[in-house]
């Protein structure tokens, strides 16, 4: 668990600084993407924390995003059988 304390662009991109509790390891390999709560577009931050090697420590960056699935197109596709799963 953890929430976002600032979200700013930067270089057209978006930087996001979080904070994770204590208990929780993230590793250098991590992947955070954005995800839809429900349908009314409502967003979280989450974070696949990688391959248990050495933990990041505080202040350290993770580079490793992956595009965010919007739940519209989701339905769109299963209703047209366009639906791929692709982690």
């Amino acid at each position: 668990m953890g929430e976002v304390e600032s979200i700013e662009l930067a270089d057209y991109q978006a930087r996001v600084a979080f904070r994770i509790e204590g208990d929780v390891k993230i590793y250098p390999d991590a992947v955070v993407s954005v995800q839809a709560l429900g349908l009314i577009g409502d967003r979280a931050v989450s974070i696949d924390p990688g391959k248990p090697t050495k933990p990041l420590q505080p202040g350290a960056e993770i580079v490793e995003t992956r595009s965010a699935r919007d739940l519209t197109q989701l339905l769109g596709s299963w209703l047209t059988g366009d639906f791929e799963f692709d982690d």
